[in-house]
This record gives structure tokens, C-alpha cells and sequence, in this order.
């Protein structure tokens, strides 16, 4: 179904910080961290919210990253050294109206 939105998706840790930079106060950023301690991901959500964007969070209560976000959806997951299972997840930016892209 299309419903108009531009949405895009970063699957590694230093470009969501730039685009972040570009979001504006229409703008929503999904944020996925287990941890909710990845610097990357803290920082990517604390500069879109500095250009007005909303944070939403799929993360853990009471870490830096729910702290930083607008809405939290709380997750809970113990950690493994299994190499197998995804232990954080990258930004995910869905635009109200644009999508930047590299």
C-alpha cells in the first residue's frame, strides 16, 4: 500500500548521523537498539531531535538512547556471543515528506 510517505533505511552507523542532520520538524527517525547504549544510534537521535524531527525508540527503558527519544517502545533481550543473532539493529529514518539518499 502507498501512502505517500518517503522512507529509508540506513543498515550502517555513521550515515543516519548525517541525515539526521537534515531532518526538519515534519520528520519521524525509528531508532532500533537493544542495548539502547550504541553512541552511534544516541547521537543520530539526539541531532534529529537538535533539527526538530521525532524520535521513536525500539529499545530498552532507562538507557541514554529512551532518554534522548520523544516515544519509546520498549524491548527487553539478553545480549549473546552467539554470531548468528542480531544483538542491535541500525537507524531507520521514515521522512514525512522526503528521503535523503546517498
Amino acid at each position: 500500500m502507498r501512502l505517500g510517505y518517503a522512507i529509508c533505511a540506513y543498515p550502517q552507523a555513521l550515515l543516519p548521523r548525517m541525515v539526521a542532520s537534515t531532518l526538519e520538524p515534519n520528520d519521524v527517525v525509528v531508532v532500533l537498539s537493544v542495548t539502547g547504549y550504541t553512541p552511534e544510534m544516541v547521537e543520530s537521535a539526539q541531532i534529529a531531535r537538535q533539527y526538530g524531527a521525532k524520535v521513536i525508540a525500539i529499545t530498552a527503558m532507562n538507557s541514554p538512547l529512551a532518554d534522548t527519544s520523544d516515544i519509546v517502545l520498549p524491548i527487553t533481550s539478553r545480549e549473546t556471543d552467539f554470531i548468528y543473532h542480531p544483538s542491535s539493529f541500525p537507524l531507520r529514518h521514515a521522512g514525512g515528506h522526503r528521503c535523503v539518499s546517498a
